[in-house]
Formats: C-alpha cells, structure tokens, sequence
C-alpha cells in the first residue's frame, strides 16, 4: 500500500462539498464584479 492510499489522505466528502461551494462562490463574485463594470461607466 502507497502512501497515498492511507485513509487520512483520501479527502472527506465535506471537504468536496466546500470546495465545490467555494469555487461556485468565487465564479459568481467574479461575474458579478464583471457586470457591475459593465453597467456601471465611470469616467
């Protein structure tokens, strides 16, 4: 068995959950930032 096959490095099912939503929250902040610069002209 390789070192990488050891139980504590195999990642939890919550710790996906979170990456998931973190990465859905950093897409729509991006994208909203996105739009706010398109409708919002300064200058």
């Amino acid at each position: 068995m390789s070192e990488f096959d050891r139980e504590e490095h195999k990642p939890k099912g919550s710790f996906v959950l979170i990456m998931i939503f973190f990465g859905t929250f950093a897409l729509l902040y991006f994208l909203n930032w996105k739009y706010l610069t398109d409708i919002w002209k300064i200058g």
